[in-house]
């Protein structure tokens, strides 16, 4: 397997796909390598990789590599980060509120997964939860309605109800424990 070592930090690299375009070379493993440095090209470190590989060679130190082709001393010549796709991190990530189902359940933390007609479903670590607002169309998106309801601290019927201008009347849920 090969590795390329970037500071004090190893990574495996088994697939090499480099993108001229965004300067970057992907290492296959869920990391990124960006070129910083204005004289290097990425062609030539790939050349590079894959002739030492060629000879044999399982490791690659890129910063020696960098230091001796037109690279920095004193700037950073490149940067690694983890590939992270856009909506990801809204899919992991539950808001930090209370939300309370119509049975006084209290459910810590919440993701809106999507809005249809007069139906919410909500998402938390232990439940699923369809809100109903009967009568009423909700005029807004998924996105749009979690930003608005992660101002409150704690969520209940009233105050979904209260955010897509309903009266609390009809409004009612119901909850799916996740086993």
């Amino acid at each position: 397997m090969l590795k390329i070592t970037f500071g004090k930090t190893r990574y495996n690299a088994d697939k090499l796909l480099l993108n001229e375009a965004d300067n970057t070379l992907e290492l296959g493993n869920g990391y990124r390598m960006k070129n910083l440095a204005p004289n290097v090209k990425l062609a030539d470190f790939l050349d590079y990789i894959n002739h030492q590989y060629m000879l044999g060679d399982n490791i690659i130190n890129a910063e020696i590599w960098f230091l001796r082709n037109g690279g920095s001393e004193t700037q950073p010549n490149y940067m690694v980060e983890k590939i992270v796709a856009d909506d990801q991190e809204e899919k992991e990530d539950f808001r930090r509120s209370i939300l309370v189902d119509g049975d006084g359940m209290h459910h810590y933390g919440f993701k809106i997964i999507h809005v249809h007609g007069d139906t919410i479903l909500f998402e938390t670590p232990r439940a699923l939860i369809q809100v109903y607002v009967q009568g009423q169309l909700i005029p807004f998106t998924a996105t749009a309605l979690e930003e608005s309801l992660a101002a409150f601290e704690k969520i209940t019927l009233h105050t979904i109800a209260t955010c897509v201008n309903h009266s609390t009347a009809n409004i009612s849920s119901e909850t799916f424990l996740r086993s």
